[in-house]
């Protein structure tokens, strides 16, 4: 097989990347209008937060699709929302 498995491809997030994507998220949260914030799942911009995390130094090019993965995985959102409300 030329082409390698792609769980192989992908760079996984390490926990210094996971904690940029909390602070990533947490700056998209802070940036929702104040009615949007108080939905009950905040509909965070995540090619913003992509792009955000390539400006802040992450070390691959993650999509807003992953992004989104891991801080549905993590909680991230859930947190930021409940620390921020």
């Amino acid at each position: 097989m030329l082409t390698p498995r792609a769980d192989s491809r992908l760079e996984l997030l390490t926990w210094v990347q996971i904690a940029l994507l909390r602070r990533m998220v947490e700056k998209a949260y802070l940036a929702l209008p104040i009615r949007a914030r108080e939905a009950t799942t905040p509909k965070i911009p995540w090619k913003k937060v992509s792009d955000w995390m390539k400006a802040g130094k992450a070390s691959y090019c993650f999509a807003a699709g992953p992004c989104a993965k891991k801080a549905k995985e993590c909680k991230i959102v859930e947190d930021v929302q409940r620390r921020l409300a």
